[in-house]
């Protein structure tokens, strides 16, 4: 398998770089701009809070950012895609709540590298169409980035309907449990 990391965008939460579109814009200069994923939603007014989609391509200056281990984007999440900007905006809304096995919906911060990271030791996977459109999912570590989840089906789409932020997944008790933050305990 191909473990080299190709185009797509870092997934970031605006909120650890305030004023996240401007210090986009100051310190990536070269890069296209960002999208808010929240905007054009009902919750536009917060949408330059985050979370916030880069384009990324290895050896660029936010890939090199994002590889600092104490640089602003280090907690971001490198998607993997050949999807243009738009298309993964609308893909990315789908996934922003989930369902828990009762039904319950959950805000879901996968745009947290320290969220994802703990699924990933713990050696759990998302449900199948997940990660649709995404190819690969890519971790920062101090070391190097590393592939956390390589997607063999980035055509299957677990939540093809147009409901905005409307939760279409869920996911399992202990893949909740692992993304969720320490301090706060979701119940079976």
């Amino acid at each position: 398998m191909d473990v080299t990391r190709r185009q797509g965008y870092l997934f970031v939460d605006g909120l650890l770089i305030e004023p996240a579109m401007a210090w986009c814009f100051q310190y990536l200069p070269e890069c296209q701009p960002p999208m808010p994923l929240l905007r054009g939603t009902a919750y536009d007014g917060m949408a330059e809070l985050g979370p916030l989609l880069i384009p990324v391509r290895p050896g660029d200056q936010a890939d090199h950012l994002w590889q600092q281990a104490d640089g602003p984007l280090h907690s971001a999440v490198w998607l993997e895609s050949r999807l243009d900007l738009f298309a993964m905006q609308t893909i990315l809304l789908r996934r922003l709540q989930v369902r828990d096995p009762k039904g319950k919906p959950y805000w879901l911060r996968f745009y947290d590298a320290y969220a994802l990271s703990r699924a990933h030791q713990a050696g759990l996977e998302f449900p199948r169409g997940f990660w649709h459109g995404i190819d690969a999912v890519w971790l920062p570590r101090d070391t190097g980035p590393i592939l956390a989840w390589a997607n063999p089906h980035p055509d299957d789409d677990a939540a093809p309907g147009d409901l905005g932020v409307a939760p279409q997944i869920t996911l399992d008790w202990p893949l909740l449990q692992a993304l969720a933050n320490p301090e706060t305990e979701i119940h079976a």
